[in-house]
């Protein structure tokens, strides 16, 4: 990073800080909101919520990026969606699996997550210094 506090970097960690911790409450909501309703409906909410916020975001990137504050909110919102159906693919192999096969599911569900991060965060650097940063949303 940078020596001096204003440096380039500052800024955009402490956006990432501060949406993380601002998803926190969603991430207490979704279980209980499973207790209250089935889980194909928290899944469906999850992923309608994670598509028109990831879709606002791709649509309106080149004016949301002047406007930091709204982005901030889309983005928050849409990570916030992303807890109900992360909560319920939980829930709905706990209830339907043995053991044996939850747990060989596990592993190969986060390795997966790892390759995709792996891979994504090359290919999202990749588009951003090639200067196609909006197609990320895409």
């Amino acid at each position: 990073f940078a020596s001096n506090a204003d440096g380039p970097y500052r800024n955009s960690i402490l956006t990432v800080a501060a949406t993380r911790m601002l998803v926190i409450p969603s991430l207490a909501f979704a279980p209980w909101l499973l207790k209250k309703i089935s889980s194909k409906s928290v899944q469906m909410i999850g992923f309608a919520g994670c598509i028109l916020f990831n879709f606002l975001l791709a649509i309106a990137y080149e004016d949301l990026k002047k406007l930091n504050l709204l982005f901030d909110a889309l983005y928050i919102f849409q990570l916030s969606f992303q807890s109900l159906p992360g909560v319920s693919t939980m829930a709905i192999s706990a209830e339907i699996y043995p053991s044996a096969v939850k747990g060989t599911g596990a592993a190969i569900s986060a390795a997966s997550g790892k390759l995709g991060a792996t891979f994504g965060s090359y290919y999202f650097t990749q588009l951003k210094n090639q200067g196609h940063i909006s197609q990320i949303f895409w």
